[in-house]
């Protein structure tokens, strides 16, 4: 499974991949790395809310921006779809998700520090998800208690309702985070916060493979020119 694989080591794989189908604009190349990442990211039992919440966004985004770009006006209306860009697009997504997707978020607090990226600002990365987390479960949670009495069944009131709502979730995540204060200061807390990230060590193996994965991919633009 590439959960157990160093957090940093798929990071570099990733970006590696990445460099490579933009240096090279091949679009069979892009196919090709759909359909292997592809079955990598099938064969890891992931979760289907997990993957689609990582990928429907962008294509929010991708879609309509192609369907827009394709349409011309001269010399007459005519519709092109740049398949080539939507390949690009999609293959660097499966190239991102296979580190984002297999990676807990404690793995990127280690892989930021890995790359000497100032501890401040990965300390505050922890701290803003954490803070997303308790956000979204307090929705939730709200949310399915206020439907059980009543709430957001009339449109006279379903402002008053999502005020509401929203005003408790809030509430809720400052005094859930108040609390986890209180609690750092009373063991000692001194201005710092302390993470105990697991290590790793790289992997000979790994880079090996890398290296191969690399030199695969340009054999693969050279033969396809």
């Amino acid at each position: 499974m590439l959960r157990s694989l160093n957090p940093l080591e798929k990071f570099i794989i990733s970006m590696g991949t990445i460099i490579v189908l933009i240096s090279l604009k091949n679009i069979y190349l892009n196919i090709f790395v759909i359909t292997i990442g592809g079955i990598i990211l099938t064969l890891q039992n992931l979760s289907l809310k997990r993957v689609l919440f990582f990928f429907i966004p962008p294509f929010m985004f991708l879609i309509p921006t192609l369907l827009a770009q394709g349409i011309q006006f001269s010399p007459e209306l005519t519709f092109r779809f740049e398949w080539e860009i939507f390949f690009r697009v999609i293959g660097a997504l499966i190239a991102i998700g296979y580190f984002i997707l297999t990676c807990k978020f404690k793995d990127l607090y280690y892989v930021g520090i890995q790359l000497k990226i100032p501890k401040l600002i990965c300390e505050l990365g922890v701290l803003m998800f954490n803070y997303l987390n308790i956000m979204y479960i307090s929705y939730v949670k709200i949310k399915m208690a206020m439907e059980a009495r009543g709430a957001f069944c009339s449109f006279k009131t379903v402002y008053r309702d999502v005020g509401f709502m929203f005003t408790k979730v809030f509430l809720n995540s400052y005094y859930s985070l108040k609390g986890q204060s209180d609690a750092m200061r009373s063991r000692g807390y001194d201005e710092e916060l302390i993470f105990f990230p697991k290590k790793y060590k790289l992997s000979r193996k790994v880079i090996m493979n890398f290296s191969l994965w690399i030199i695969l991919l340009i054999v693969i633009d050279r033969v396809s020119l």
